[in-house]
Parts: structure tokens; sequence; C-alpha cells
């Protein structure tokens, strides 16, 4: 049994679709590598081109033909911007599909959803230590190692004993 892939758009997000693809949704027809499931809201004429307001839109792919399927998308025109997919797929469909669909990029790799501050401020990298844990060396040492950072007299008489 083959694997599937899902793409889904939910509530709110908007794609253009030609109007010979509206139609062959309404007729419920197959459409290049997989079938096409789709609840559509509000549809709203434009020059030879419709824009429809998708309640929820569902495709339901075989195994490797997800970017295909987003290829003949793209190729018609049916795609206004191919960030709004959420895609849940295997990691070589997801390199293909972004080959297809160009997302958005922001600077240090960010979520766009953060406040102006944040922005700002860029993402911070997580501290490195400067100096490595001296957790569980021996006492004595340690406590020479004190006495060389403050420079005190009982340092330098204990370098020179040695």
């Amino acid at each position: 049994m083959a694997m599937k892939s899902r793409v889904a758009l939910h509530a709110g997000h908007v794609i253009r679709l030609r109007k010979k693809f509206i139609e062959s949704i309404g007729k419920r027809k197959k459409v290049p590598s997989g079938t096409l499931i789709v609840e559509v809201g509000t549809l709203i004429a434009e020059v030879g081109t419709f824009i429809v307001e998708v309640g929820t839109l569902i495709v339901e792919l075989g195994n490797g033909l997800i970017a295909q399927w987003l290829n003949f998308m793209k190729d018609n025109g049916l795609i206004v911007s191919p960030s709004q997919f959420t895609i849940n797929c295997s990691h070589a469909e997801t390199n293909a599909i972004n080959a297809v669909a160009k997302m958005a990029k922001s600077k240090n790799h960010t979520n766009h959803n953060q406040n102006k501050k944040a922005h700002r401020n860029g993402i911070k990298k997580a501290a490195t230590h400067k100096y490595r844990s001296q957790k569980g060396l021996d006492a004595k040492f340690l406590r020479n190692q004190r006495f060389a950072k403050k420079g005190t007299q009982k340092a330098l008489a204990a370098a020179i004993k040695k």
C-alpha cells in the first residue's frame, strides 16, 4: 500500500485558480498526480481567473508525487503564495517542494511572528562557555588557581617552593 502525503491549506488562505480548474473541482475530477478534495467558500470573479477563499483544501498524493503536483499548480499559475502550504511529508519530498516553491527566508532564521523588539535585537545565540567546568577537579589545585588569579603573597610563596 502506497504511503500518502498530505498538503493542507486552512481557513482564510487564498489561492488563485483558473476557471477551468474550478469547474474540474466542482465535478470532483482527478487532477495530475492525486485527488483534490475541496470545500470552497466564496468565489470572487477576476479577469480570466477566480480567487477562492478556501475553507479546507486537502490534497492526498501517493508517495513521491507531491512535488510533481506542486509543479503542475505552479506552471498553470494556480498558486498565489506557496508559503501558505503546511506540508507533512518525507525529507526528499520537502527538498523537492522547496526547489519548486521558494519559501520566505528571514534574517537569522527567525520566526516571523515576533514582536518589534525581538526583530530589532536579532536572535540571541546560546551563551558559549569561556572556561571549561572545574567540577570534580582536585580541591588543592583549584585553591592554588584562585590564589594565582588574585596574585597574593601566598600564591607567590607556593610558586617559589615548587
